[in-house]
């Protein structure tokens, strides 16, 4: 049964909830805003100076810094003689009081740790503090900043919840290439099944755990070195915001605002499409997509790019430079030394071999979704019954075909990982799959095991959830989702585009609270959901320039062509794109009009007709934004009060794990039984 205090908190979390929706209810009408009309349907002085009244007025007064940051809650002076704000601080502070953060419902990590590790014996206690202070291999030399923050943070976690709870078996879903995974295993001596609906993203696991276990023992002392000779190491927090901002801030430059005139001779034209290549460039670069695959070639001509934009990270550059000093002088070193150098030469050009970048810094061209419900749930019996790791038989074949698999496979430890290519429903029963890994002696016995998934995209969180609730022996659940505007709802009667029948089990709502309420939330606030209001801040510039060139373009293609139907999207060219005139060029074609119809002046004329209203669209993007944080609060706390209500669940608790700024996809639901 649930614990008396679990129950206390479903009170807490159903109350919160019932907060929550009745303010995004309140705001509905800015939230479903389609901002492709902007200037078409003059929104401005028909819904947003209505809806909002005096916030509207005053915001259009305050600097593109300060309304970067008042999604965060830092508000300029209210006691500002020249201009009234009082408006803006009163609705700020109301969406302040509807986030997680600013609830009773929110735990934090330490205190969760110690009330689950309470009761413990004294050596569970003894290895539970020792994991604490134990020096890491830093993931930073392995993989981006951003993947390598979640993938420390997450294993550090999921390595103590481990112990505390006797489990040694860990099933990962949703694995991608294994970043999590490989971690656990090599790192914290754990064994995990990675599990991912896509084939070569299997292989891309195999190959990549072979690589890291051949060269594991020289990463390990290259890491250790470092910590041990650098007495400052790198940030990884801050040196994402830097690299964030600096990112941001060359984009601004190169599309800023400038006269037709100035685009209109060949050179000009030459020079912009040169500029525009770096653009696309930069803008793969900080491609911030949660789940893809990326060839080897891909990758090869990937690093190259992304070399000069400080792909390395601090101790991993600092490892080279050790490398560097110490190959100068060959004629001091003993052969045993030069043999050691020679070595580390090989570990570090391995390094350089292993996927350094996480999928999230890979081409967009190239980005593939992850294993994800939508993607998965609408398969054909057939293909489900051959992905289905319950009836498949011989479901770790990919595994078979490793170079690494059998004794090859284990670690210095004697951990393992298995990358597997299966399909994952809520009804799976992963027992005989965790069984399969274990000794001859133990198969019969049921295993216990912990359920992880790091950003779990749309519907694949969810049916982590379930999957979890269907599973007795999975003692222990660590989920963090992503991509709400993935997520199918129950109750949503427009804006559906998909054409098959939507999956048996949404999305959302998962709890009999919402569900009796037959509350929905519809696309546009999913969408609103995966807005990262800390990045904006950080960088205090508001990105609204992709807003305002798919908003004129409204304008263009309404004089002089007709509207897109909602199957021609133009997609997102605005980044990749240094101008209006080359973005409008670009939409054209992709809508399959004829552009030649228009001359470069004539398109031009409808940048310079709209520019003076820029700031009203970063206006309403920071209204917005203000709101998204209390959407993606409803999203999680609607899973944590599901878990709540199963009654052989123990307790559930959600906790912010990582940096908002380096992942904004930040929180987790943790359950155990």
């Amino acid at each position: 049964m649930a614990s008396a205090v679990n129950c206390a908190n479903r009170q807490r979390v159903e109350e919160t909830l019932e907060k929550f929706v009745s303010f995004v209810d309140r705001h509905q009408w800015v939230i479903i805003v389609n901002t492709v009309s902007f200037f078409t349907e003059k929104m401005w002085e028909r819904i947003i100076v209505p809806h909002f009244g005096d916030v509207a007025r005053q915001i259009i007064h305050l600097t593109e810094g300060e309304i970067a940051r008042l999604p965060t809650g830092h508000l300029p002076r209210q006691n500002d003689k020249e201009r009234e704000l009082s408006a803006i601080h009163l609705f700020i502070e109301e969406c302040l009081e509807h986030r997680l953060e600013n609830t009773n419902v929110l735990c934090n990590v330490d205190g969760v740790l110690n009330e689950l590790g309470s009761g413990k014996s004294q050596i569970q206690d003894k290895e539970l503090s020792s994991l604490s202070t134990v020096k890491l291999v830093q993931p930073r030399a392995l993989m981006n900043i951003k993947k390598s923050h979640e993938v420390k943070e997450m294993a550090s976690f999921a390595a103590k919840l481990a112990l505390i709870h006797e489990v040694q078996k860990v099933v990962d879903i949703g694995s991608g290439k294994g970043y999590l995974g490989q971690y656990l295993s090599l790192q914290c001596g754990l064994d995990v099944i990675g599990i991912d609906s896509s084939d070569s993203n299997t292989h891309g696991a195999i190959d990549r755990n072979c690589k890291l276990q051949k060269n594991w023992q020289g990463i390990s002392r290259h890491s250790m070195n470092a910590q041990q000779n650098c007495s400052q190491l790198e940030n990884p927090i801050e040196a994402f915001k830097e690299k964030f901002t600096t990112k941001t801030h060359k984009l601004k430059e190169i599309q800023k605002f400038v006269k037709c005139s100035d685009k209109m001779s060949d050179t000009s034209l030459k020079i912009d499409r040169c500029r525009s290549q770096a653009l696309v460039n930069m803008h793969e670069s900080n491609s911030q997509s949660e789940g893809s695959e990326v060839s080897a070639s891909h990758m090869v001509n990937w690093s190259r790019i992304s070399q000069s934009e400080s792909a390395f990270d601090d101790v991993h550059q600092r490892l080279m430079n050790i490398q560097q000093s110490d190959s100068q002088s060959p004629a001091t070193l003993t052969s045993n030394e030069a043999s050691d150098i020679s070595h580390e030469m090989r570990i570090s050009k391995h390094l350089q071999m292993i996927d350094l970048f996480s999928d999230d810094d890979c081409p967009a061209e190239v980005n593939k979704p992850k294993c994800g419900y939508n993607q998965t749930n609408h398969n054909s019996d057939s293909d489900k019954k051959e992905n289905n790791p319950a009836t498949q038989e011989g479901w770790n074949s990919s595994s078979n075909n490793s170079p690494c698999h059998g004794n090859g496979n284990a670690t210095m430890n004697g951990s393992r990982f298995y990358p597997v290519t299966a399909f994952v429903e809520p009804s799976t029963t992963l027992t005989s799959m965790v069984s399969q890994n274990v000794e001859e002696a133990e198969q019969d016995k049921e295993i216990p095991f912990m359920l992880v998934g790091l950003h779990t995209c749309g519907d694949l969180a969810p049916s982590t959830l379930r999957l979890f609730v269907h599973n007795d022996t999975a003692r222990v659940l660590l989920n963090v989702g992503c991509c709400y505007q993935r997520l199918s709802e129950e109750f949503e009667t427009e804006g559906w585009t998909i054409l098959e029948t939507k999956p048996e089990l949404c999305g959302f709502p998962m709890s009999h609270f919402l569900r009796s309420k037959g509350t929905k939330i519809n696309r546009p606030a999913r969408m609103l959901a995966s807005m990262a209001a800390d990045r904006i801040a950080t960088s205090q510039i508001v990105p609204a320039m992709g807003l305002f060139y798919r908003s004129v373009l409204q304008v263009l293609l309404q004089d002089h062509y007709r509207l897109p139907t909602r199957s021609e999207n133009v997609g997102k060219l605005a980044p990749k794109c240094r101008s209006f005139l080359e973005y409008a060029r670009k939409a054209l074609k992709k809508l399959q009009f004829d552009d030649s119809k228009l001359s470069d002046a004539e398109i031009c004329t409808y940048a310079e007709r709209f520019q003076p209203y820029y700031y009203q669209l970063q206006a309403l993007n920071q209204l917005r934004v203000a709101l998204a944080p209390t959407i993606e609060g409803l999203f999680l706390l609607d899973r944590l009060c599901y878990l709540q209500e199963q009654t052989s669940i123990h307790s559930a608790a959600l906790v912010r794990l990582f940096d908002p700024v380096t992942s904004p996809r930040c929180y987790a639901i943790l359950a155990t039984r």
